[in-house]
């Protein structure tokens, strides 16, 4: 009921009008004068997190081309990680940032650098009791990490908006907070119950990697004798999920189209739309 309260005409005139607001506000630290147009696509981001399980939603049958079997894959208990994500309004995908339940890495698990095996050479872990985003990881890695990961795509000095939900562990520290706006990073959180409508990712993109997170899950269970997936084998399939669906032409568009990045003049909010 919550969500669907903020899905109607006049919250999402007020959203919007907010969001115009923020972008104004970012022109305005870029030198400009203040005209939410005139910010950059390329300086708008939007960050998010996504469980993942080592399970099926239902028993499925899997069966390969060409060969005579087929084996069951079942809806048993298995393995959990997050993925923080980021995605920008000119397209661009950053490198997910995994969250492994635990304590400590198991340095046989990594690769000779120290990284998670298979996945992309900018990504980076953190570990929590229960494999999610926590106050405490957001301050101490993910933080940083985001800075690091933007300022590969825009300039250092350059004012961004970054948007983000009004989940917890986002908002636990104001000194965080301030960590990124010293960084010329200038946070958004929308409306309470609104970010299903207005963040690429809360929806459209995250919907798109879970479905191609659960065919590779298929495959890789059936290729292991329908073995349990450990939390150490979950990354790679996430991160080759998260590629198949960023670096795809219709992937890109989904990111540009979406309501959070259509142009925010006034004549958005000033009708049905």
């Amino acid at each position: 009921p919550a969500r669907a309260a903020a899905g109607n005409v006049h919250s999402m005139r007020n959203e919007l009008a907010t969001r115009i607001h923020a972008l104004e506000e970012v022109d305005r630290l870029n030198g400009g004068e203040g005209i939410a147009e005139n910010v950059k696509p390329s300086h708008i981001f939007n960050t998010d997190e996504m469980g993942i399980w080592a399970t099926r939603d239902r028993r499925d049958v899997i069966a390969v081309t060409g060969l005579g079997d087929c084996q069951i894959i079942g809806s048993d208990h298995g393995e959990k990680i997050s993925a923080a994500l980021l995605i920008c309004a000119d397209g661009h995908s950053g490198a997910p940032y995994y969250i492994l339940k635990g304590a400590r890495p198991v340095s046989k698990k990594l690769d000779a650098n120290g990284r998670l095996n298979g996945v992309s050479e900018h990504s980076e872990f953190g570990f929590t009791s229960g494999g999610n985003m926590t106050g405490e990881l957001w301050d101490k890695g993910y933080a940083q990490f985001l800075v690091k990961e933007i300022r590969r795509h825009v300039p250092a000095g350059a004012w961004v908006l970054l948007t983000m939900d009004q989940y917890g562990a986002h908002l636990s520290r104001y000194a965080t907070l301030k960590y990124l706006r010293d960084n010329h990073i200038l946070c958004y959180c929308p409306h309470a119950h609104s970010t299903h409508f207005t963040q690429a990712l809360d929806d459209g993109i995250i919907r798109a990697v879970k479905a191609s997170f659960r065919k590779l899950l298929s495959r890789a269970m059936f290729e292991n004798g329908n073995a349990r997936i450990s939390k150490w084998e979950l990354p790679e399939l996430v991160s080759a999920a998260w590629e198949g669906v960023t670096s795809t032409p219709s992937g890109q568009s989904l990111v540009r189209n979406c309501l959070l990045y259509t142009s925010p003049s006034p004549r958005d909010i000033s009708g049905s739309r």
